[in-house]
């Protein structure tokens, strides 16, 4: 039968892959001597640092969940599921933000908005997939601070942390992963792909190449 998943530690090794090599890419393309003032520069950076913190966010959530999987105890299963719980919090925030401030997605559309029409029809189909993960999803901003922070009621937190749900964590983990991170990650591939389509900068040998 042919496998429909990869495991946990599969999943792990890809992203782990994909970081190394995002980072990378990005310390890189910092150093290219760009011209002074040049916009595909200031675009192009922003999508690999926002290619970097989606894959991050996932491959974090992932090893949390492993730790929570190898766990002995009660607490560091429920510590595990915190944490995953945290970084999911965190990174939605940074991706799409809870007041639409201060996020990267916010930076993508406005740095895109003369693109074509193509690229406008995709960030908007974005834009209803944020939507629909709002709805299903709960973004506890209360719970989060509990959890983010020690200066509330201890009493309150091991209460928040002994009776947190593990059901609903690794779903909303899988819907966060599958629903939301993975298109998002597919457009700004894209968006990156279209650069190093006529940028010869950051083009690839290979394309290099055919242009010539």
């Amino acid at each position: 039968m042919e496998k429909q998943y990869d495991t946990i530690f599969e999943v792990i090794s890809k992203l782990e892959g994909k970081v190394r090599y995002l980072y990378q890419k990005s310390s890189d393309a910092s150093k290219l001597p760009w011209t002074s003032g040049c916009t595909t520069k200031q675009v192009y950076l922003s999508v690999i640092d926002a290619l970097l913190l989606t894959n991050v966010i996932h491959l974090e959530m992932a090893l949390s969940l492993n730790r929570h999987s190898q766990a002995i105890s009660e607490y560091e299963k429920c510590f595990a599921l915190k944490q995953t719980y945290v970084i999911m919090q965190e990174g939605y925030k940074r991706i799409k933000g809870y007041s639409g401030k201060n996020n990267i997605w916010k930076g993508i559309k406005s740095e895109c908005a003369n693109n074509s029409a193509i690229l406008k029809k995709e960030i908007q189909k974005m834009d209803n997939i944020f939507g629909e993960f709002e709805k299903k999803n709960s973004l506890n901003k209360d719970l989060r601070d509990i959890f983010t922070h020690y200066d509330t009621d201890m009493a309150l937190y091991c209460e928040k942390l002994y009776s947190i749900d593990e059901k609903s964590i690794i779903s909303n983990y899988c819907s966060m992963a599958t629903e939301l991170l993975f298109p998002l990650e597919k457009l700004l591939e894209k968006i990156k792909d279209d650069i190093e389509s006529f940028c010869p900068l950051v083009m690839s040998p290979a394309k290099c190449s055919r242009k010539q």
